[in-house]
């Protein structure tokens, strides 16, 4: 039985700290975490929940029938002490 709403990712380690990962047969990012060739981990995490609330947004402006020029969020957090 396969769960539509269930995602899975593989990730690589590239040496160093760099990752490589995503979903069987789909595109692959890079993820590093000392942020000098792709973005670390956190700046990661905070892509995607700006990709994730965004899409929902556009999406809901789309059904709107409002025509987007330009769409950008900003999305911060601490760290953990």
């Amino acid at each position: 039985m396969s769960d539509e709403h269930v995602r899975s990712a593989r990730i690589s380690w590239e040496g160093g700290l760099r990752f490589r990962g995503g979903s069987h047969g789909r595109p692959e990012t890079l993820i590093d975490a000392d942020g000098v060739e792709a973005p670390g981990p956190m700046v990661t995490l905070l892509l995607a929940a700006g990709a994730c609330a965004g899409a929902d947004i556009v999406s809901i402006l789309q059904k709107m029938q409002v025509t987007l020029k330009e769409f950008t969020t900003e999305a911060s957090g601490r760290r953990a002490p």
